[in-house]
């Protein structure tokens, strides 16, 4: 049995974060004599069939099952059907992988025996991928640890479809210590004064969030500088 792929170029790469919806028509070839109930998706940053030291086999079987979208639909005869389904981008990818890695994401299989060939030959048309991310995301963290040691060195905010945030960060007795507008929330443990690191202790946020829809959201927090 052979795997059927198409590997193709997207016109923009994707942004992180945003919801991406994909919908594409699938057949099977009259020459086919195995059918399979989905067809799989896999976002890429580069074309791996460009690169003749890449094999396949070992390309599929490394990777992360979780990037695996599965799109099912009965597919069980040689006509046309509209499959669709939502992908959360992470950032940056380039390519689009559309195939039938059943040893991968265990896709159901369907023999008609009167044909003698043994394989499965797939057509996909109408692929459409467009940004379908709707309503704005904005949470935040509790604690962060700007030790140095590389993890959770920064406090940033949880934000999804927002252009602008605007905030501020008061210690125990209501002075501030921090504030800022930008696209995204970031802070570093320090005052933003005197640039002197920050005590260990328990401070207060509050913070806007602008999405890009022209809603707003406000959110405030307790966070607990740790070192």
């Amino acid at each position: 049995m052979g795997d059927e792929n198409i590997v193709g170029e997207l016109r923009y790469s994707l942004v992180s974060r945003r919801h991406y919806c994909l919908s594409l028509d699938i057949s099977y070839s009259s020459l086919s004599n195995i059918f399979f109930d989905s067809v799989d998706v896999v976002f890429l940053y580069l074309d791996f069939t460009r690169f003749p030291f890449i094999d396949f086999q070992s390309f599929v079987l490394n990777l992360n099952k979780q990037d695996i979208i599965s799109v099912y639909t009965p597919i069980s005869d040689y006509n046309w059907h509209g499959v669709s389904t939502k992908y959360s981008a992470k950032g940056g990818e380039n390519y689009i992988y559309l195939g039938i890695m059943p040893h991968v994401s265990k896709n159901i299989s369907y023999t008609t025996p009167s044909i003698p060939l043994f394989d499965s030959y797939i057509c996909i048309d109408n692929v459409v991928l467009y940004d379908c991310t709707e309503g704005i995301e904005f949470g935040l963290p509790n604690v962060f640890t700007p030790n140095g040691d590389g993890e959770n060195d920064v406090y940033r905010a949880e934000q999804f479809n927002v252009d602008k945030v605007e905030w501020v960060v008061l210690n125990r007795w209501g002075q501030g210590v921090n504030a800022g507008s930008g696209p995204v929330l970031e802070w570093d443990g320090r005052d933003v004064n005197s640039g002197q690191e920050l005590a260990e202790g328990v401070y207060f946020i509050r913070a806007t969030a602008y999405g890009n829809d022209g809603s707003t959201r406000t959110e405030q927090q307790t966070v607990h500088l740790m070192r």
